[in-house]
C-alpha cells in the first residue's frame, strides 16, 4: 500500500476543506442558498410558511431562513398580474391557522369567496402569518413580502403581541440578528440592537460544520415539499389537544402596566 500516496490526498482533502470553510465563513452564504428553491419550480408553493414540530406527520417544520422560508410559499411563484387585487395577511397563529386546515384560515375563505373590486380585479389573499406573538416578528416578515406588490396588507394583532420584552423573545427574530438589526436602526425602533436574546454566531458556529443543521434544514424544507405536493398536508392535527383557557381570572394588571394610565415610556 503506497502510504505516501494516501497522506497526499488526505492533506490535500484537509486543505481544501479548510479553505471551503473559510469561503464560507467570509460570505455567508446561507441567504443565498436559501434563495434556491424548488418550490413553485417542480411542485407547488406552500400556502403557509413553514412551521412545525412533527415533520414526519406535517411535512412541514420550522427553520430560521427568512429567504427559504419566504420562496417556498407560494406568493414567490409568479408575476403579479395587472387584473389582481393581492392582499397579504400578516400576524400570529391564528392568522397562520393552527389546527385550521388551508381553506379554513382567512386567506382561505378570501380566496373561497372570488370576490373582485370595483374596479374587476380578482382579489387573490396570501397567507404570511407565523405562530409566535411579537410586531417586531411580523416587521420582519414584513419587509421581506412587500417586494411581492401587495395592494392591501391587514395586520392582524392582539395586545399580546405589545410588550417590549415579547418582540425579540421570537426564535425567528433571535436567530436573524441581521435582519432584525437592521429594522431596528432604520425605523428608530425602542429596542436593544445588543440584546441578549439575539444569537450571535461565533466563528465556529460560521463554519460548515457550525452550520451543518441550518444546511441541513434547507435539504429537508425540499424533500418534505415533495409530500407537500403529493398530499397537501402541511400540519399536522391530533385528534386531542387542551383547548384554550377562556375562564380567566379577573386581573386589571398587563405586564407590570396598570390602568387607568400609561405613560410614554410603557
Amino acid at each position: 500500500m503506497n502510504y505516501r500516496f494516501l497522506l497526499n490526498v488526505f492533506l490535500r482533502a484537509l486543505l481544501l476543506f479548510i479553505i471551503a470553510n473559510i469561503l464560507f465563513v467570509a460570505f455567508e452564504p446561507l441567504p443565498v442558498l436559501g434563495k434556491i428553491s424548488a418550490y413553485n419550480v417542480v411542485f407547488n408553493g406552500r400556502q403557509r410558511l413553514p412551521f412545525g414540530e412533527t415533520p414526519d406527520k406535517a411535512y412541514n417544520f420550522s427553520l430560521f431562513n427568512l429567504e427559504a422560508m419566504i420562496l417556498s410559499h407560494e406568493i414567490a411563484a409568479a408575476k403579479k398580474e395587472s387584473d389582481e387585487y393581492r392582499v397579504i395577511f400578516i400576524g400570529d397563529s391564528s392568522t397562520w391557522g393552527t389546527l385550521l386546515k388551508n381553506d379554513e384560515t382567512l386567506s382561505g375563505y378570501i380566496n373561497a369567496a372570488k370576490l373582485k373590486t370595483k374596479d374587476g380585479r380578482t382579489v387573490r389573499a396570501f397567507n404570511l402569518g407565523y405562530p409566535s406573538m411579537s410586531l417586531a416578528k411580523d416587521l420582519m416578515i414584513l419587509s421581506l413580502v412587500t417586494r411581492y406588490q401587495p395592494d392591501l396588507i391587514v395586520w392582524a394583532f392582539t395586545l399580546e403581541s405589545f410588550p417590549r420584552s415579547r418582540q425579540l423573545a421570537s426564535p425567528l427574530v433571535a436567530n436573524n440578528p441581521t435582519v432584525m438589526r437592521t429594522l431596528i436602526n432604520q425605523h428608530s425602533l425602542k429596542l436593544n440592537v445588543d440584546d441578549p436574546q439575539f444569537v450571535n454566531l461565533t466563528l465556529w458556529d460560521k463554519t460548515i460544520i457550525g452550520q451543518r443543521r441550518p444546511l441541513a434544514d434547507l435539504f429537508r424544507l425540499q424533500m418534505y415539499g415533495v409530500m407537500w405536493a403529493a398530499t397537501g398536508i402541511d400540519q399536522y392535527y391530533p385528534e386531542k389537544y387542551q383547548l384554550r383557557a377562556d375562564d380567566l381570572q379577573s386581573d386589571v394588571e398587563f405586564y407590570g402596566l396598570k390602568p387607568p394610565k400609561l405613560n410614554e415610556n410603557d
